[in-house]
Parts: structure tokens; sequence; C-alpha cells
């Protein structure tokens, strides 16, 4: 990796987390707005998964640029490696059975998913199991 990759891959990730921080500040804003009148529960889940989604494609994109900077002669696999969620969120309820369901029983089933219950898995993932095969199933609905 170049001296200016490395500055451009620095640059995108100090964004990102300044992005990731302004949603999180606006979402705090919005939750102390008492004309809010969505449910705590409803605008918390929502922004954890904005920050799953968000560190989903930090990591994703961090992968590809190693990958595309890899020498020629070696066989690159991007690996995304997750980084955990602060935060705890609940078992996803548009899989039935969620918490009994191996990985290889689950990744079929994502097609079927709306991108927001998609987003729902993947906070799900990023804050408990951090199973690489759900989690790199879904890296590919981001791309």
């Amino acid at each position: 990796m170049t001296a200016s990759d490395h500055d451009a891959l620095h640059s995108l990730r100090v964004s990102g987390e300044r992005v990731l921080s302004s949603m999180t500040t606006i979402g705090l804003r919005l939750l102390s707005d008492k004309r809010v009148a969505e449910p705590l529960e409803k605008v918390s889940r929502e922004l954890r998964q904005a920050k799953a989604i968000g560190q989903l494609t930090l990591l994703t994109i961090g992968s590809k640029i190693k990958s595309a900077n890899a020498p020629a002669t070696e066989t690159s696999s991007a690996t995304v490696t997750p980084t955990p969620v602060d935060t705890e969120v609940g078992e996803p309820n548009c899989i039935e059975n969620y918490g009994e369901l191996t990985a290889s029983q689950i990744v079929p089933l994502l097609d079927g998913l709306t991108a927001a219950e998609r987003a729902n898995v993947l906070a799900y993932e990023m804050s408990t199991r951090q199973r690489r095969t759900i989690l790199a199933a879904l890296a590919k609905f981001q791309s």
C-alpha cells in the first residue's frame, strides 16, 4: 500500500467516524425533543443499526482497498474483521427462530428480507455473535 493510499484510507475512516458521530448527535437531539412522536426504543434501534451499517461499510471499503493494492501474484481474499457494536440489539424478528438457526441456514433467507430487515440482522450480528458467514453475505448486499 502506498503512502497515498494509506492517507486516502485514513481520510476515509476519519470522515466515516465524523458521519457516525454526527448521526448519533442528531439522534440524541431528536430524542430530547418532546415533539418527536416515535418511541424511544425504535429510534435507539435505528441508531444502532445505522452505526453497525456504518462500521461494516468502513470495514468493507478498507478491505477492498487492501485487496486492490495486493500484489498480483498473491491471491488475496477480502476478509472483513467485525468490530463489535458497543450496544446490544434484540434478536431479529424478521426470521422465525433466528437464535436457533445456523449461519448456513440464515444466509439463504437474507435474499427475501427488506433492506431494513437486513440492517436489523446486521446490527444484531455485529453486537452479539459476529458470525463471519452472515456478515460476509450482508456485505454483498452493500456492494
